[in-house]
């Protein structure tokens, strides 16, 4: 019954935007999420365990917790004041925390090992997909209207997105490529998600692996170092040498449309924050809804920067918790020498300047899957 509940979470997570069900405009799930809720519901004393223990955290990290919780509560209270509350904000931010227990309790039931092997899996798979895709169904601009970006001629897997598709392979070429033993398999593996990761042509993908890893390659051994710099060699040399044939404008690297995009969006969320909000925020995961060309309203929308994301649901004084929590959680893995989680960060956060996949499902799952 286990390796069933496994196997189906394994496909279903792999599946990506396929396995999307849209309840209205405004709200989405995925069929994973269902998986996700009963196996919460079905290990109450296990999730009553681990949360005890989160309570056991030292006492510097639980002031500053309940400082964030207060915080989140004056936020919501003065978003409700202002007549702008939005239900949707509690949704997105319980599927986060539900996401981050239900790896908590995986491993505790199955072990670290065999939790890290279903995430490894699943995206093998989501890799297979994405060479179909990009060579059997490279034009996915008719999704437009169904509330996607229109790509063409760049590797988007079952995300649908080359952008969150390329952190994922990030993820897995860090894992392939920090592994102690120099096996045949793994030289493989990092070299295909090294592949698909340079034909989505996201340069915030380029940046987060070259950045983690050279991280990666000063605290690795000589057999890792190896592979890690001829890794960045080869993506460094070959991205000039990439297609641009296809007529699309996601496949042009020098394209700036989308910065100028994303410096209007970071002015409009900065402003957003107004009256006590600037101190508190709007809450966690406050969605912004927006209308695409075609007047169709698209999906929630978040800042693609995660310090404005911050900004934009905590307010000054919530970000500036968090980041000392960031700074000591990074403190704390490099006294660990947990070089690899380290590199995942980086990583992520390195990504998240120009996405957002702090409120991005699939990144999440894997990223708590992979790190903890």
């Amino acid at each position: 019954m286990k390796n069933i509940f496994l196997i189906s979470f394994l496909l279903l997570f792999a599946g990506g935007e396929l396995g999307r069900i849209q309840l209205n405009q405004y709200l989405s799930l995925y069929l994973h999420d269902f998986l996700v809720i009963i196996y919460l519901l079905f290990n109450l004393k296990e999730l009553k365990i681990i949360i005890k223990n989160l309570k056991k955290i030292n006492k510097f990290n639980k002031k500053i917790l309940l400082l964030v919780s207060l915080n989140i509560f004056l936020a919501f209270l003065y978003s409700i004041w202002q007549r702008q509350f939005q239900f949707n904000n509690f949704l997105y931010f319980a599927r986060a925390f539900a996401y981050f227990l239900f790896v908590l309790i995986l491993k505790k039931n199955f072990g670290q090992k065999k939790v890290l092997q279903i995430f490894l899996t699943a995206s093998l798979l989501m890799l297979v997909f994405a060479f179909l895709q990009y060579f059997f169904l490279p034009d996915l601009t008719s999704l437009y209207y169904l509330g996607f970006d229109d790509h063409f001629y760049r590797l988007a897997g079952t995300i649908l997105d080359p952008n969150f598709t390329g952190l994922i392979f990030v993820f897995n070429w860090l894992y392939y490529a920090s592994q102690p033993q120099f096996k045949k398999g793994n030289i493989l593996l990092s070299l295909l998600f090294l592949t698909a990761l340079t034909l989505t042509y996201s340069r915030a993908s380029y940046l987060s692996l070259i950045l983690a890893g050279a991280y990666l390659l000063f605290h690795s051994q000589k057999v890792q170092r190896q592979l890690i710099a001829i890794s960045l060699g080869v993506l460094i040399i070959f991205i000039p040498l990439l297609p641009k044939k296809s007529g699309g404008e996601g496949v042009k690297l020098e394209r700036t449309s989308s910065i100028e995009a994303r410096i209007i969006s970071a002015k409009q969320y900065l402003n957003k924050n107004q009256g006590l909000a600037i101190i508190f925020g709007q809450g966690p995961f406050y969605p912004h809804y927006e209308t695409n060309r075609e007047g169709l309203i698209s999906h929630a929308r978040f800042s693609d920067n995660f310090l404005i994301f911050l900004y934009n649901g905590l307010g000054v004084f919530g970000s500036c918790l968090v980041l000392i929590l960031l700074a000591k959680e990074v403190k704390e893995k490099t006294h660990k020498n947990q070089y690899w989680q380290l590199s995942l960060l980086i990583a992520l956060l390195t990504h998240s300047l120009f996405n957002n996949n702090l409120s991005q499902a699939f990144i999440s799952l894997l990223f708590w899957g992979f790190y903890l």
